[in-house]
């Protein structure tokens, strides 16, 4: 009994030492081109540093006689073990494991040709050195039962992140069989595919390059109105319905020429029927989003107890994310929105308990994910939402008088650099 323990400990050290070198020893990507060139010497190479064996079938060692010249494309000296089976082992084609001190590969039948390309991307990438000189703007509210925080400022460039979620959105999604390797490491993206999705990536990437000649100065704003302000702001207002899981939202948007915006925002400030809650500039650039989060907080008598009266708080604002997809030849702007309004009744009703009264505060929320397509030239209006924020003057708990609905919009400018 004791000696099968012992063989159990020593089997144990020595998996994570084979599994420590796998992350650890650094293969130098020279060494590899130029003096092993194909991958079955490569596996050789790996499993005599590692210490142990091989297993292949025919069709494995078929596949393991690739050459590995287009690692030269990666633009790094060396590259760990784990990371280069991780890239040249495809699971599309090959399977791979190391058990009982033994590295096995075993071939997956498959009639498609699925290989791997790497795409530089240093152009598009945000470089992380420079996060230094970025710090978020706000802390985080609690709202809707979810953190929000100010997002941080960045330069004409994307994440790498940002770009693998623009790829999955906008090209691997349209294809039945998107189950595919796609990662980046320094400033390199690494995907297997199929020669059609890999060329439609190709041309992805390339259409964003262009995007960056544009950079949009956004303006956006809420206002809180009466009812009778939709008649006296000779908006044509149009519905929109959005499916989010079982129910159907409903909003309403209506477009205005910018050369009229100006005008129209004096007018929201000079009427009694409205008023500008918000007023604010952000610049984004081609599928960049922002989360824009504006809440106040309200405390209330939450209940009473030996020790005193229990204060709650509750948040109520609106939170935005705006996401703008530039339609160069169309001359015009794709806004993805995703609005979520909270909002809590007042007064806030109390009721009788046991040794004092408590506080039963109601919240309403409203979310709405939606899409316009809106001319270079217009402003965006979107409406439908109760106003959750304590407007100046405004006391009367009047439906006709009291300033209780919102209205959201989103103004751009496209800025191009050729």
């Amino acid at each position: 009994m004791k000696k099968n323990k012992m063989n159990l400990i020593n089997d144990t050290r020595k998996k994570e030492n084979i599994y420590r070198k796998l992350q650890e020893y650094q293969l130098y990507i020279d060494y590899l081109v130029t003096t092993l060139q194909t991958l079955d010497k490569a596996v050789d190479y790996i499993v005599d540093k590692l210490g142990i064996t091989v297993e292949l079938d025919i069709n494995a060692k078929e596949y393991l006689q690739q050459d590995l010249n287009h690692f030269l494309t990666l633009g790094f000296e060396t590259i760990s073990i784990e990371e280069f089976l991780y890239l040249t082992l495809s699971p599309q084609q090959v399977k791979w494991k190391i058990a009982s001190d033994c590295l096995q590969i075993h071939s997956v039948q498959s009639s498609d040709k699925i290989y791997l390309k790497t795409y530089d991307i240093s152009d598009l990438a945000f470089n992380n050195t420079l996060t230094e000189k970025y710090e978020t703007i706000d802390k985080p509210y609690k709202i809707f039962g979810e953190n929000f925080e100010q997002p941080m400022v960045k330069d004409n460039y994307y994440t790498p992140g940002e770009i693998v979620d623009f790829i999955k959105e906008k090209v691997l999604q349209k294809y039945e069989y998107n189950s595919t390797m796609i990662t980046t490491m320094k400033e390199k993206l690494f995907i297997r595919h199929y020669t059609h999705v890999h060329n439609h990536i190709q041309s992805f990437l390339e259409s964003l390059r262009i995007s960056l000649r544009h950079r949009l100065q956004i303006k956006y704003g809420f206002i809180a109105f009466k009812s009778n302000f939709f008649k006296e702001s000779n908006l044509d207002f149009t519905p929109v319905h959005t499916i989010q899981g079982k129910s159907n939202n409903l909003c309403l948007y209506a477009t205005v020429d910018n050369s009229k915006f100006s005008s129209f925002l004096q007018n929201v400030q000079q009427s009694k029927s409205s008023e500008l809650i918000l007023k604010e500039n952000l610049e984004l650039h081609q599928l960049e989003s922002r989360d824009i989060v504006h809440v106040t907080k309200t405390d209330f008598l939450a209940g009473t107890s030996k020790e005193g009266d229990i204060i709650g708080r509750m948040f109520e604002g609106v939170s935005l994310k705006i996401q703008p997809e530039i339609c160069e030849q169309k001359c015009k702007i794709d806004y993805n929105l995703s609005i979520k309004v909270a909002s809590i009744t007042k007064p806030i009703p109390t009721f009788p308990v046991a040794g004092g009264e408590i506080a039963v505060p109601n919240q309403k929320l409203q979310e709405v994910d939606t899409k316009v397509c809106i001319p270079y030239s217009k402003t965006v209006f979107i409406a439908g939402f109760h106003n959750p924020y304590d407007t100046q003057n405004d006391k009367s708990f009047s439906t006709y008088r009291k300033k209780d609905n919102l209205m959201i919009y989103v103004n751009a400018k496209v800025e191009s650099f050729y």
